[in-house]
């Protein structure tokens, strides 16, 4: 079905259409395919002071194609070492569907692991709600093993809770703390979607059900970078120093679907906890997320 489907994009491109978006192939891809049956401590800064059009020319099947200038030859995909680069008309389009989808609500987790001379110096998953300028950001550390915490910002006020599982440690309002997102927000990620990675296609994977394409970057050097990224490969730094800085970015993959939405990001960073891998997983994208001020809880002064 693969090879058939290539072939009528072939026959496209040699008759001159437009190029195919990630969209077009595929409704081919599902019009061709056969009926199928369906089997029934945290050490962090955090709480020490929070503060294009449709052009795209690719396809999750593994063929990108480059767009052919009027009367010039017939467009071609071009390959890097087996695998296909991606068009910079591809990587805006992606950035741009992402933009929309990501914006005003949804959810992250973010995964962390960070290793240092053979030893795994930090590891965690957190978890970030948003909707508009309100958020949640609620951290859990296994190593170190420290208790997880929550903090959130209702209407311009900043709340925290630095031990969830203690029932009677109250939330505190901390009144003028700055309410500035402390975790990389979805905008800040997707800066890191340019033209010069020189991203290439590396084929497919299915990730929550969903078949999505993986772009892999092939130049990393000169990327935005971001506080709030590089705390994450810089904890042992930003505990000792209060401030952190800068990490250094590695390797950066990103899964996008049909419509160019990414779904998932690995980002790999080498910082004073040692050699990163940060995981951030996208869900709930556009859908109304409920975040609320605490029931009860105590008014403090700010930390900063």
């Amino acid at each position: 079905m693969e090879t058939d489907l290539k072939d009528q994009i072939r026959d496209l491109i040699e008759r001159g259409a437009h190029p195919v978006s990630f969209r077009e192939i595929t409704e081919r891809r599902t019009a061709a395919a056969p009926p199928i049956r369906r089997a029934a401590g945290r050490r962090r800064v955090v709480f020490a002071g929070a503060g294009v059009g449709l052009v795209a020319a690719a396809c999750a099947a593994g063929l990108v194609i480059v767009s052919a200038s009027p009367g010039g030859p017939a467009p071609q995909a071009r390959h890097s070492q087996g695998a296909s680069f991606v068009t910079a008309a591809m990587i805006k389009h992606v950035a741009a569907a992402s933009g929309s989808a990501l914006e005003n609500s949804g959810q992250e987790r973010i995964s962390y692991r960070s290793v240092k001379n053979g030893a795994v110096t930090s590891s965690g998953a957190d978890t970030v709600t948003y909707s508009g300028s309100d958020w949640t950001y609620a951290t859990s550390s296994t190593v170190p093993a420290f208790p997880d915490g929550v903090t959130r910002v209702v209407n311009g006020q900043f709340y925290i809770k630095l031990d969830v599982a203690a029932s009677r440690q109250p939330w505190l309002h901390e009144l003028g703390e700055p309410t500035s997102p402390p975790f990389p927000e979805a905008a800040t990620l997707l800066r890191l979607l340019s033209p010069d990675a020189k991203f290439v296609d590396a084929g497919t994977d299915v990730i929550g059900g969903v078949r999505l394409t993986r772009l892999r970057a092939t130049q990393v050097s000169g990327l935005p970078d971001d506080t709030t990224l590089a705390r994450y490969a810089n904890l042992v730094s930003a505990q000792k120093s209060g401030v952190v800085p800068p990490g250094t970015l590695t390797a950066l993959d990103l899964w996008a679907d049909s419509r160019g939405v990414v779904h998932q990001m690995t980002i790999q960073m080498h910082g004073g906890d040692g050699q990163t891998t940060l995981t951030v997983t996208f869900s709930g994208s556009g859908q109304p997320q409920s975040i609320t001020a605490p029931a009860t809880s105590n008014a403090v002064p700010g930390s900063s």
